[in-house]
């Protein structure tokens, strides 16, 4: 018998072990998933829970593009949880294509995405506006790069005219392929940082402020510091072989569907799109 529980126990202990993960190739992989996950018979990355001092956030999909939201909030550490009504939502999306391109059509807003192993592109454009936005995200040189251009088409040619332009580069941490630093370089430096582990089939996201960002304290401990937030993602409709830290509560009535922002980043409103960081 004792034999039998050291077996098990093993296995356990397998199953539940920490093995590090590409940094850059997480990054990339979860941000195509937002769109990726629109598609019927998707069986990717979703999102199962979210974690920091004062918040806990639980995500329960189903196949019919719909999942429940389930939140928690507190003022401080010493404080009680409050519970939010659970909500219903949805993440449905008219799906087409156009060449190599496939067409998301979630009313009112239009996304045009075209991806490779090191790469994607989307194109974002609202019903009401002539506004778009352009998003690129590749992997060179052990570097990830995202440039975003926000232009106008009112152009009497139809051309577009580029307001904006945004560019972040994300890096290793030397000597960490699991870790790496996110850097914004427009309008002033501003870094965050991310680390990956994997613990069977649950994918682990720790993110935090950097040294030197206004109004963040230090963020190098994930174990210490309270500016950290985990995120765990699992396969859809695989049962995660991992205890998620965040521990699910007891559900309520969900309220009616409503939109929400791509893969289970929930939006109050419907019109802000938050792309998985």
């Amino acid at each position: 018998m004792k034999r039998i529980i050291l077996i098990f126990s093993f296995i356990a202990a397998i199953a539940n072990a920490s093995t590090d993960v590409d940094c850059l190739r997480a990054r990339l992989k979860i941000f195509i998933a937002q769109y990726e996950a629109l598609n019927d018979n998707y069986h990717g990355l979703i999102i199962d829970s979210t974690c920091t001092d004062n918040t806990q956030n639980k995500f329960t999909f189903s196949d019919d593009h719909t999942y429940l939201w389930t939140s928690y909030a507190r003022l401080s550490p010493n404080s009680k949880f409050e519970k939010r009504d659970p909500e219903k939502l949805s993440y449905k999306a008219k799906i087409s294509q156009e060449g190599d391109f496939k067409i998301y059509n979630r009313d009112p807003e239009t996304y045009r995405v075209f991806h490779t192993e090191d790469s994607v592109y989307v194109e974002k454009k609202y019903k009401s506006s002539s506004e778009v936005t352009e998003k690129i995200w590749h992997i060179k040189n052990d570097t990830l790069y995202e440039v975003t251009v926000k232009s106008d088409t009112t152009d009497s040619d139809g051309s577009r005219t580029p307001q904006s332009i945004s560019t972040m580069i994300m890096t290793y941490d030397p000597g960490f392929k699991n870790r790496c630093y996110e850097t914004y370089l427009n309008g002033g430096k501003y870094e965050v940082l991310y680390e990956y582990e994997s613990r069977g089939d649950t994918l682990i996201e720790y993110y935090g402020a950097l040294v030197g960002n206004v109004g963040f304290p230090t963020a190098h401990s994930k174990e210490t510091d309270s500016v950290w937030s985990r995120t765990f993602y699992v396969p859809f409709n695989v049962e995660p072989t991992l205890g998620i830290v965040c521990k699910p509560h007891p559900g309520n009535t969900p309220k009616e569907a409503k939109t929400f922002d791509l893969l289970g980043r929930p939006a109050r409103n419907e019109h802000l799109i938050r792309v998985m960081k």
